[in-house]
């Protein structure tokens, strides 16, 4: 996959990306997390805030959803309680085996 020049970044990813961040603290301000449905809401809009803005970084768009899953993933297990160090080591271990293996192809 080939990287776009500087020049064709597309700044609508930059302006969805810290809108999404700007009303995701707002609903965090406004809404107390006593809801599943609130958490699940507050993990997918942080998730989509983050693939936007690593997209705009990166410019690659498998990087971006591969990084915002991840990130949810983690977020989904802090919320069970699972908070062990080897969790995010593995995590990023599955990332980065995703990632070489979406580049042999």
């Amino acid at each position: 996959m080939e990287r776009l020049p500087r020049s064709q970044r597309n700044p609508y990813l930059l302006i969805s990306g810290v809108s999404g961040y700007i009303l995701l603290a707002a609903f965090v301000n406004i809404f107390p997390p006593d809801a599943l449905w609130r958490i699940a809401l507050f993990i997918i809009a942080f998730t989509a805030s983050t693939g936007l803005l690593i997209q705009y970084v990166l410019r690659r768009i498998q990087q971006s959803i591969l990084l915002g899953f991840g990130l949810a993933l983690f977020l989904v297990l802090r919320f069970f309680g699972l908070r062990s160090p080897v969790y995010p080591a593995l995590l990023i271990a599955c990332i980065v085996a995703i990632e070489i293996l979406w580049k042999r192809k």
